[in-house]
């Protein structure tokens, strides 16, 4: 059986953000931000999640944590 789970995030930083008291946001939460880190624990649809809002904002592709760290040590 296939399940599929809507995820949520929380904002943990900075304390004066009015959504820190939210309990559930999702990525369309922090479109207007600047930038972001989303972590989660291996398999958790992580990548599903950011290429779902590259889709719906026609941005660039997402790339692997692992590529952005070697391209942004060159």
């Amino acid at each position: 059986m296939n399940l599929i789970v809507t995820r949520s995030v929380r904002l943990i930083n900075p304390e004066d953000d009015p959504r820190l008291e939210r309990n559930s946001l999702s990525l369309i939460d922090f479109e207007s931000d600047h930038g972001y880190v989303f972590i989660g624990e291996p398999g958790i649809g992580k990548t599903t999640e950011f290429n779902k809002e590259v889709r719906r904002v026609h941005a660039h592709p997402t790339i692997p944590a692992h590529q952005f760290i070697l391209t942004s040590t060159v």
